[in-house]
């Protein structure tokens, strides 16, 4: 009977053993599927965040050049006179006398998308935004813009916010190249210096770049980096042919580099 007992026991405890050695088997088993699927889920949430972030990137982009062609036939007019009881007709008569007499554009209402006042009423007079038809109109107001010389009226582009940071930028580097004695013409996207075109983006860029301009329109543009490996006797004999095309020349690379503190003007024309 003894005997038989401790077989029952024997059984109980092998059975018991293999029941939990199942378990086991199955818990991992589904850990390791669980694992498994969480990892995919994962990978699926990276995938679907930067797809999103793409899709963003493309939308932003596509909303700015939406933006841009809606106020590429828009011109902004500073100073006129804004008097108590002024409506649309008078408005537009104003512009419609000031672009036929003064700037000597040829115009009628039929050239005239809209015409209105933006922002705050207050103590000076609110610019006025110009929306034409034609771009052409546009482009002849911009190139008679000196005719409104003397005059507290001048003309200016319509950008958008970050075209108006951009402009901002641009205008603070160029007030500081013309305080060097250095020709410097404003671009829509960029600053004409001493004859060579900078892009804004390549103003603002510190990654090894230097931009260094002389008399002449002649641009000598260097990269660090392809200097510092490049062999000793070439690098001297680089340096003595830059010293002495820059002789009486002014550098500009240190006023290449980004700036938060943007001026508060996005004026493109003033008289």
């Amino acid at each position: 009977l003894n005997e038989l007992i401790k077989l029952l026991d024997n059984f109980k405890k092998e059975i018991k053993a293999d029941i939990e050695d199942i378990i086991k088997r199955e818990i991992n088993k589904s850990n390791l599927s669980l694992s498994s699927k969480l990892e995919e889920y994962g990978n699926k949430c990276k995938d679907l965040e930067k797809e999103n972030l793409e899709l963003k990137t493309v939308v932003a982009q596509q909303q700015r050049t939406i933006e841009s062609i809606r106020r590429q036939n828009n011109i902004i007019f500073f100073g006129i006179n804004e008097f108590s009881g002024e409506n649309f007709d008078l408005l537009e008569n104003s512009i419609l006398d000031l672009c036929n007499k003064v700037l000597s554009v040829q115009i009628t209402k039929t050239d005239l998308n809209y015409v209105r006042r933006i922002g705050k009423a207050g103590d000076r007079p609110r610019p006025v935004v110009v929306s034409l038809i034609s771009k052409i109109k546009k482009r002849e107001m911009f190139q008679n813009a000196a005719k409104l010389k003397g005059s507290k009226i001048y003309i200016g582009e319509d950008l958008d916010k970050d075209s108006q940071d951009e402009r901002k930028e641009l205008l603070k580097i160029q007030s500081q190249i013309r305080e060097s004695g250095q020709n410097c013409l404003m671009r829509r996207n960029g600053l004409m210096i001493e004859g060579k075109f900078y892009h804004y983006s390549a103003l603002m860029r510190t990654d090894g770049q230097s931009f260094t301009t002389r008399k002449g329109g002649v641009a000598v543009e260097e990269d660090e980096e392809e200097a510092e490996t490049s062999t000793e006797a070439a690098s001297i004999k680089k340096r003595k042919r830059i010293k002495k095309c820059l002789v009486g020349t002014a550098q500009t690379e240190d006023i290449f580099r980004p700036r938060s503190d943007s001026a508060s003007s996005a004026k493109s024309h003033k008289i």
